[in-house]
């Protein structure tokens, strides 16, 4: 039987109270409004649901959203607007009732495009809110990510408006407490989550509505400064290292921009869990992780090297990027990071670092259960034992491996001591090796609280297929490997 992983440092608990009290509340609301067949008794069902769930958590909440019923854009129609912050993803939705969405979908479709449309109209271009869709009959409901082409249009046009789809369900599929997070999650946010890799995909990868917001950010960013030569000159070095990498030519601007994406993102994890800070800091203190020196300044020496990504820290691009940051936080700051028992980024690298080079490249990876069950194999006898990973990707097996020491030896100094000196990483990707320095950090967890001065991440950027080219002409036979028993 598979040991407790001590990572899960500080699990969450939910009082029983409060899941009777979603089962009694969902389930009556799921009865009632299946016998609806009226659009408006649906949509005041649905209200008098969210003052159930919500109500006495969050003071005002409700008057909120009922005021948003009432909102109207330029022309008169039947919108409801529940508005947030503008740096808050899940904070500004625009909810289209029907009273069969199975039936009405494509018209629920024109009219959120409408809405989104007149909005956005009435917004500076620079300012525009990250907009958030629900087309819902009580029942079933589609979350749209809209997005345009005419980002710098002064008016935008409904036909203008893109909505991607980012999620389906059917509430009356769900238990009692999931249907309670999927509403928090799209009209609260305020419950803390355990990190696992779907949430994490979910929140975060190629169809969320973070990656569509951040993607347009960064993409409209970047082709307004692609053309300066501060600029151009990171893309030109990202792109000849992706030549090296792949040995062919895969660089285009949608790929800079996801592996930026995922570099921001990995960047702000670390420092969630280093700090553990909920609230999000300040564009100055934002801007110094960006860059790394936050990094640097808290005693890690070398997290940040070679990184083409912090081109979102620049004067001319640092607006964008401190925004970005601010949309990425205030989804990550609902996750409770000291519960990770898993390599949560990986699935987001394999999403953002294109399948078919991938392919091309030899990157598959082991699955989790696999890699597991590896690392508690090689460490079973001799868990002082060393381990490096000569492609180790996202840092599947170097994160495991720090876990699988810790329960073993402890949280001691001597032991964090031991890991930095015996679990190494290297590969030859710039992306992935940040990803496993995120994922290293994630897994020694408060056993960096045990270090004496500065550390450096034993990660490193390198072929350890190809010979350095001073050695190149040496004849293998030359060269002696030693390996311990």
């Amino acid at each position: 039987m598979a040991k407790k992983s001590k990572l899960r440092e500080k699990a969450a608990r939910m009082p029983d109270i409060r899941q009777a009290k979603w089962e009694q509340v969902i389930s009556a609301y799921l009865e009632s409004v299946k016998a609806q067949q009226s659009e408006s008794v649906k949509s005041h069902r649905f209200v008098g649901l969210l003052n159930d769930l919500f109500g006495l958590q969050q003071p005002g909440f409700i008057e909120d959203y009922v005021a948003g019923i009432e909102k109207h854009v330029k022309v008169k129609q039947k919108d409801r607007i529940l508005r947030g912050r503008v740096d808050n993803l899940f904070g500004n939705l625009v909810i289209e009732f029907e009273r069969d969405l199975n039936k009405t979908r494509m018209e629920a479709e024109e009219q959120l495009q409408r809405y989104v449309a007149c909005l956005w109209s009435q917004e500076p271009p620079a300012k525009r809110v990250p907009y958030l869709c629900l087309a819902a009959d009580g029942i079933s409901f589609v979350v749209y990510s809209p997005t345009t082409e005419e980002r710098d249009k002064p008016d935008i046009q409904p036909e203008e408006v893109r909505l991607e789809a980012v999620e389906e369900v059917d509430l009356s599929a769900f238990k009692p407490a999931e249907v309670y997070f999927w509403l928090d999650r799209y009209f609260l946010r305020e419950e803390i989550l355990a990190p696992t890799t779907e949430a994490i995909v979910k929140d975060f990868g190629l169809r969320s509505h973070a990656f569509r917001a951040a993607g347009q950010t960064l993409l409209s960013r970047w082709g307004n400064l692609k053309d300066q030569p501060e600029f151009s000159v990171v893309y030109e070095s990202w792109a000849r290292y992706l030549l090296i990498v792949y040995g062919t030519s895969v660089a285009d601007e949608e790929l800079f921009i996801r592996h930026t994406y995922l570099s921001m993102l990995a960047k702000l994890t670390a420092w969630r869990r280093l700090t553990g800070e909920r609230a999000a800091p300040d564009d100055d203190q934002i801007l110094s992780l960006l860059e790394g020196q936050f990094f640097k300044k808290h005693g890690i020496e070398n997290f940040l090297e070679e990184d083409f990504f912090s081109w979102v820290a620049r004067e001319d691009a640092k607006d964008a990027g401190v925004e970005t940051a601010r949309q990425l936080l205030s989804v990550l700051q609902n996750y409770n990071l000291r519960e990770l028992s898993e390599d949560v980024l990986k699935s987001l690298y394999q999403e953002l670092v294109d399948p078919a080079t991938r392919h091309d490249l030899g990157e598959y990876y082991t699955p989790d259960w696999l890699a597991h069950r590896m690392i508690r194999r090689l460490l079973e006898d001799n868990p002082q034992g060393t381990l490096l990973d000569p492609s180790c990707g996202s840092g599947t097996f170097l994160y495991l491996a720090v876990g699988e020491k810790r329960e073993r030896l402890g949280d001691t100094r001597e032991t964090l001591e031991h890991i930095l000196d015996s679990v190494v990483g290297v590969d030859i990707h710039p992306l992935a090796v940040t990803v496993a320095k995120t994922n290293y950090i994630l897994a020694l967890g408060d056993l960096l609280k045990k270090r004496r001065g500065k550390l450096r991440i034993p990660i490193y950027l390198s072929d350890t297929i190809r010979l350095p080219e001073r050695w190149a002409d040496t004849p293998m036979a030359d060269y002696e490997v030693e390996i311990d028993d």
